[in-house]
This record gives C-alpha cells, sequence and structure tokens, in this order.
C-alpha cells in the first residue's frame, strides 16, 4: 500500500513539473509568433495590439545616449555584467550581476505609414554592439570596464581561489535607423500614434519563427508527456 501511495504520488507530481514546463515552452513559442505572423499590421485608425515594422528614430532627435563602454551615441542601449555559470559559455547560462537601460523613453519608429512613438516595456536585443572579457587567460581590453565593475562593487577574482572571474560586459544598442519591429498597443484616447507596453526587437523576423515554432512545438511535446505521466498516476 505504501509503494503503491509512493509510486502515485511521484507520478503525479513529476507530471506536473512536465507540464508547467511544456506550459512554459509554449508561452515563450506562442509569445515570439505574436511578433511574426499572429499580430496585425499597424495603422493609425486600428486599436488594440499590433506590429509596427521601420528604421528606429528617436522622438526627441537632440537627446542622445551614450553607451558604458565602447562611448557609442545612440537612441536606447541596454549594458549587462554577466558571469556565466558553471564555467560554460553557451546559451542562457549565465548570472545576470547588474542590467542597466537607458533611452527607451525616447524611441520611435518610422512605418509606411509615418512616425510612430513608442513606450517598450521590454527590449528584446539580439545585435551585440560591443563586449569585453575576462577570464582566467585574458583580462578586459577597456580600461572603463576595471572602473564600471569598481562602481558595481563587482570583485575581479574569486575569493578562494584568487583566481581571475569570467566576467563579461556586454552592451547592446538601437541606433538611428536600426531595423526594428514593435508590438504594441495602441488606445482609443492616444492623441498621437503611440504603440504603449511594447516590445522591441531587431532579431530577423525568419530566426523568431524558427525559435518560437521549435519552442511550441517542443511545450507540446512536453505537454503530452506530462498528461501521460499523470494519466499513469491514476491507473
Amino acid at each position: 500500500m505504501l509503494i503503491a501511495f509512493i509510486n502515485f504520488t511521484f507520478h503525479l507530481l513529476l507530471g506536473l513539473f512536465v507540464i508547467l514546463m511544456g506550459g512554459g515552452a509554449c508561452y515563450i513559442g506562442f509569445r515570439g509568433l505574436k511578433l511574426t505572423i499572429f499580430a496585425p499590421s499597424y495603422h493609425p485608425r486600428r486599436k488594440g495590439r499590433m506590429m509596427a515594422k521601420g528604421k528606429a528614430c528617436a522622438t526627441h532627435p537632440n537627446e542622445v545616449q551614450t553607451t558604458p563602454i565602447s562611448q557609442t551615441a545612440c537612441i536606447a542601449y541596454e549594458f549587462f555584467i554577466l558571469e556565466p555559470r558553471n564555467n560554460t559559455k553557451e546559451g542562457d547560462s549565465f548570472a545576470f550581476l547588474h542590467r542597466q537601460s537607458r533611452g527607451r523613453w525616447n524611441l520611435s519608429v518610422q512605418t509606411s505609414r509615418g512616425q510612430v512613438q513608442v513606450k517598450p516595456t521590454e527590449l528584446e536585443l539580439d545585435h551585440i554592439h560591443f563586449e569585453d572579457r575576462q577570464d582566467l587567460w585574458s583580462e578586459f581590453t577597456e580600461s572603463r570596464s576595471v572602473s564600471l565593475l569598481a562602481e558595481q562593487k563587482i570583485t575581479l577574482k574569486h575569493k578562494l581561489t584568487g583566481t581571475r572571474r569570467t566576467l563579461i560586459l556586454r552592451e547592446k544598442v538601437i541606433r538611428n535607423g536600426d531595423v526594428i519591429r514593435v508590438l504594441g498597443r495602441q488606445k482609443h484616447s492616444n492623441q498621437l500614434p503611440l504603440l504603449e507596453d511594447a516590445i522591441v526587437t531587431d532579431k530577423p523576423i525568419s530566426r523568431v519563427i524558427l525559435e518560437s515554432s521549435l519552442a511550441l512545438l517542443a511545450g507540446l511535446f512536453v505537454l503530452g508527456v506530462g498528461i501521460s505521466l499523470i494519466n499513469h498516476a491514476f491507473r
């Protein structure tokens, strides 16, 4: 009796966990597809969620941002201080030690139907503009990198071993003329073309479709596995 209860509980909890993972993958995939094929195209008279495609421009051209390390002039940027987990450099296996975003309030997109102001809640920038790195075999190439780490009180070496940590400083930028896509909401009360609660990305559309489709298919497969585990628990 006890063994049967343990077997039931194990398969039930495992099934629920797998379903949760599958649901997350499906959400990521569907969210990515919304940025490509599901969202209606921008129109000044349309209300609700829509996609605007075009070239980035500044709402206020005299307002310029400068990136922390490379000192690049841009409309908006994201700056990250990363540390790879488990000494790996692949995928999303990074610890985010610091994240900074500037200039999002000044972003607009020039579409075929005119300029549209953007109020982003999130930037999903793919292109890395500049990166500086140190590890066991190399040091930072820019002196500003060390200064920025000192400002954030991030030590350059491991406390126990005294060896250099693998640290990555990375900049992603949106400059005037960069091709971007914006998924946002236009409200009835807006007096000017404005997309609010927006997600802004510079990823190639083919890559977004491929990654999102794979995530959606993987999520559906994992959901099926989770449902099978739960059915097995109740047999």
